[in-house]
């Protein structure tokens, strides 16, 4: 994670100051049971750490500065949202469905803290849930100046499911190919644009990111 500073001198120092314990040295009584001291000191230095990132938190709240991009990572069965500065990442997108929104706002103040990019990993046997909360999550952002709105979907070719290690039967196919076709329909609704269309042998595992610029991409995993 990044942050927006012309210095980060200030807030290592307030940190520092809050983990100062964690530097002192402390003598093992002998006989001591060594593995409770390293269980109490992996605790005593989580919240040590956690004290660090407490007073860099408020130190950046008290200057006003925000900070920059996350990754968010999407895992099956999952819609997440994020910000202008994040990035998305769905791996693993095998006999799944994957797909990304991305979007834009007027307001330079919106675009820095409104959602802007939308990605979701749909598990074949239960996408229905996972796919009404991504278009929930479109739409709550469209209802406050989403726009200029583009998108990918990550399917099957539809052709190499033979292929599997169990071929699928024609009543599996023809199920296979509404989901299909239900979200892409969706997706044109949802942004008013056909979506870039990216099919894989069933064989593939692909991954998809929305990187830092708002560019949706797809790779073999």
């Amino acid at each position: 994670m990044r942050y927006n500073l012309k210095s980060f001198s200030s807030l290592l120092v307030g940190g520092l100051l809050a983990t100062s314990a964690a530097a002192e040295l402390t003598k093992v009584p002998r006989g001591a049971d060594l593995n409770s001291i390293a269980g109490r000191e992996d605790v005593e230095l989580a919240e040590f750490a956690k004290r660090a990132n407490d007073r860099c938190a408020l130190e950046l709240r008290r200057r006003g500065l925000t900070p920059r991009g996350d990754t968010i990572n999407v895992g099956m069965g999952s819609a997440k949202r994020g910000k202008a500065d994040d990035t998305m990442k769905a791996d693993s997108i095998s006999i799944c469905i994957g797909a990304a929104v991305v979007g834009k706002y007027d307001n330079d103040d919106k675009e820095k803290k409104e959602d802007s990019k939308f990605l979701t990993h749909l598990a074949a046997g239960f996408w229905s849930n996972t796919w009404t909360d991504f278009k929930s999550k479109v739409n709550s952002a469209k209802d406050k100046g989403l726009k200029s709105m583009k998108s990918t979907l990550v399917i099957i070719d539809m052709s190499s499911v033979d292929k599997d290690n169990e071929p699928w039967d024609q009543r599996r196919k023809d199920t296979q190919q509404k989901i299909h076709d239900t979200i892409e329909s969706d997706l044109k609704s949802l942004t008013r644009s056909s979506p870039k269309i990216v099919t894989r042998s069933i064989l593939d595992g692909m991954k998809m990111e929305i990187d830092k610029d708002g560019d949706i991409k797809v790779d073999e995993d």
